[in-house]
């Protein structure tokens, strides 16, 4: 299969999504007239080309770019599942970006807005679910389940009125739900990582689940190099045990701070000499940007992605790629 880079990010800064996709040239991707092929109309294409060269075209051939245009419209798919745009939440500044290692990756990132709850306020800017996840596996496997991962967490996200006081539920409810649905509605173990954090964007107050995932890193405003605190683990991966508890934790971000939610594959990209980019560099690089007060989320998401391409001296990295940038205005 022909390689393919996919990108895909959002920003609170930016006016809706800023999606990229780059195909090889050759791959018939336009008509006559210079219209872009659909994936569907791709495929039907290219079964038409076999129809009228059964003698001259290799059946091996025929298929392997049938299974291409196949791989690529399942991309399309996905793609079409991250979130076009960022939350409009005033006073925050709020950056997603996804970038697989192969045509379909089992990367997530995702946010929605949550139901108020009885005690909700007029005129306030309410809760915000915000999630980073990554499947074990790459490929085909891994986006299906992933793409479980998401319809479920959406269902299961915490409605008021769950409890008798018409709170809100908090999110280690949620991701206990949806551990439990992985594990009955997938026919072979299904493990997820996940963080799932819960924005009260008027109080800067976050309730999150890390749930076997890089812990989250927390940058305070403190100068030129921003101080780092380590978000805490509260399970294990969703599915992997019957038996299993989950708790929330609350942290507050005060103006000027800034979250990183991240998969594994920025610690985990290795450079030609077999080392990996590692904890400790993810964690320099990140207090260095945050501590530039005038950068936005999307500038420091692309930054650090750019500094794995660099350390890995390639543009195609052998893991997901994943992260999630919030930051409290000034």
């Amino acid at each position: 299969m022909g390689d393919i880079l996919a990108l895909s990010t959002y920003s609170s800064r930016e006016e809706g999504a800023v999606k990229a996709t780059s195909q090889p040239a050759g791959t018939g991707s336009a008509d006559s007239g210079g219209r872009q092929l659909s994936a569907e109309e791709r495929c039907a294409l290219l079964l038409e080309i076999g129809r009228r060269s059964r003698g001259t075209l290799d059946l091996g051939q025929m298929f392997d770019r049938l299974l291409d245009a196949q791989v690529r419209l399942a991309r399309e798919v996905q793609i079409g599942l991250l979130p076009r745009s960022a939350p409009n939440l005033p006073g925050w500044d709020i950056a997603g970006l996804c970038r697989p290692s192969l045509e379909l990756g089992g990367d997530l990132y995702d946010h929605f807005p949550l139901a108020a709850g009885r005690r909700m306020e007029p005129g306030r800017a309410g809760r915000h679910g915000l999630v980073i996840g990554d499947v074990a596996g790459k490929g085909v496997p891994a986006a299906l389940i992933m793409a479980t991962f998401r319809a479920l967490l959406r269902a299961r996200r915490d409605p008021a009125g769950d409890t008798e006081s018409g709170d809100p539920v908090g999110p280690a409810v949620t991701v206990a739900a949806v551990s439990r649905l992985l594990r009955e509605s997938t026919a072979t173990r299904a493990f997820v990582t996940c963080c799932y954090a819960v924005l009260d964007a008027d109080s800067g107050e976050i309730a999150y689940s890390s749930c076997g995932h890089p812990p989250a890193l927390l940058a305070r405003s403190s100068g030129a190099l921003a101080a780092l605190e380590e978000l805490d683990n509260c399970g294990p991966a969703l599915g992997a045990f019957e038996h299993e508890r989950f708790v929330e934790r609350p942290v507050t971000l005060a103006p000027g701070d800034s979250l990183l939610l991240y998969t594994d594959g920025l610690t985990e990209a290795l450079n030609p000499a077999g080392e990996p980019f590692g904890v400790e560099r993810v964690r320099a690089a990140f207090a260095e940007l945050a501590g530039r007060q005038e950068i936005s989320a999307l500038r420091l998401a692309d930054e650090l992605v750019r500094r794995i391409v660099d350390f890995v001296s390639s543009e195609q990295l052998a893991d997901d790629l994943s992260l999630v940038v919030v930051r409290r205005l000034s």
